[in-house]
């Protein structure tokens, strides 16, 4: 999902190349014993609406983020963002940029629907910012699977059915579309220090399923062999603890390797200080995966806020 003026220059060069490999042929038919000039422009007006339609076609993608990206954000997402989006307060300003340009490009390609109610500009925003957290730093990324987000006004059980008693906070399938809950999508946001956030939760079980099953082992982002089986480590001595109730993370992580998956990478984004300082080796290599250092962040931004006296920082 990642939108880069470097790879639509690359694309639009490659469409226009690959076009002249496939109709230098047809120029040749201008060519025979005799010259025929009718037999040369028509090649030449066929090679030409070839480069065409093969460009079109090769960066309709790119095109269309283009346009996105230069759409005028509505001033409501800012205030929104501002307001309830602990992480994207927390980047520089040039990031900052950056996140929003996602976000206009998130919500102009994927749907966002209502059941039971009607969709505002909180739950458009906060399910973008769900999705692009954990994405943010890995170029090129594409929710590709995803073409629709449900959402719900409350909690919903195993038969999708809304009320007393539905306790399920989102849900995603092998399928191309993700639930969530209203209800849980913004108290996920509002609190957001106690390291759970169901749109993140759902996401990354999106990214997990990349490669095909979403098992808690991201293949797509661990880079070696070796960085698999560390993993693999990491999470079995985790959901040792967590099973024997000697760990502060979620219990719900203990279901199984996916939900573990999902619910360290809440943590992580969520309360990373907490995480470093307690869970280390988890820390570093989920600082890998997603090419990003959380702890740094919210640090860095935590100083900035800091009132300065002197020269020096105030304690």
């Amino acid at each position: 999902m990642e939108y880069s003026k470097g790879h639509n220059w690359f694309i639009s060069r490659l469409s226009l190349f690959g076009a002249f490999l496939i109709s230098a042929p047809i120029i040749t038919l201008g060519f025979g014993e005799t010259f025929v000039p009718a037999r040369f422009t028509i090649a030449l007006l066929s090679t030409i609406l070839l480069f065409i339609v093969l460009y079109f076609i090769f960066t309709h993608n790119s095109r269309r983020r283009m346009r996105l990206d230069k759409g005028e954000m509505p001033s409501e997402w800012y205030d929104i963002l501002k307001s309830e989006v602990k992480y994207y307060n927390a980047l520089p300003s040039k990031e900052k940029k950056r996140f929003e340009a996602l976000m206009k490009i998130f919500l102009g390609e994927k749907h966002i629907t209502p059941v039971d109610t009607e969709i505002n500009e909180k739950d458009r925003v906060l399910t973008a910012a769900g999705a692009i957290i954990p994405i943010f730093k890995l170029p090129g990324w594409e929710y590709s699977k995803l073409n629709e987000i449900l959402i719900y006004p409350g909690g919903f059980n195993e038969d999708y059915e809304q009320g007393k008693g539905g306790r399920i906070m989102g849900l995603v399938d092998g399928g191309t579309t993700m639930i969530l809950s209203r209800t849980y999508l913004y108290s996920s946001f509002k609190d957001a220090d106690d390291g759970t956030n169901v749109g993140i939760h759902e996401f990354v079980h999106k990214i997990d399923g990349a490669d095909g099953s979403i098992d808690g082992i991201p293949s797509f982002l661990l880079s070696s062999r070796d960085l698999i089986e560390s993993w693999r480590k990491i999470m079995a001595d985790e959901l040792g603890r967590i099973r024997s109730g000697r760990s502060d993370i979620n219990p719900y992580g203990g279901t199984n390797e996916a939900e573990f998956f999902s619910v360290v990478s809440e943590y992580f984004f969520e309360a990373p200080a907490k995480m470093k300082r307690k869970h280390q080796k988890l820390y570093d290599i989920l600082k890998k995966i997603y090419r990003q250092d959380t702890f740094s962040l919210f640090n860095a931004a935590l100083k900035d806020m800091i009132p300065v006296r002197f020269g020096r920082r105030s304690k």
